[in-house]
């Protein structure tokens, strides 16, 4: 996983840096570091982030079909 596929799974989520790294237990640092690919994503780290829920829609959130 690259480190903007790793940002593009984040941000599906509505999750900022801090949040994401509260919960997959690291600092700010390492998911900055990670989408910049400064250090490798582990197989590890890129389960953990396609383990989170999306958020939930509300109905009027989504467009209706043509």
């Amino acid at each position: 996983m690259s480190g903007l596929e790793y940002k593009t799974e984040r941000r599906r989520r509505n999750l900022t840096q801090v949040a994401l790294a509260a919960l997959v237990g690291v600092r700010q640092a390492t998911i900055s570091a990670r989408e910049r690919d400064e250090i490798n994503i582990t197989k590890e780290a890129e389960l953990a982030i396609k383990s989170l829920p999306f958020p939930k829609q509300n109905s009027k959130d989504i467009a209706p079909e043509p």
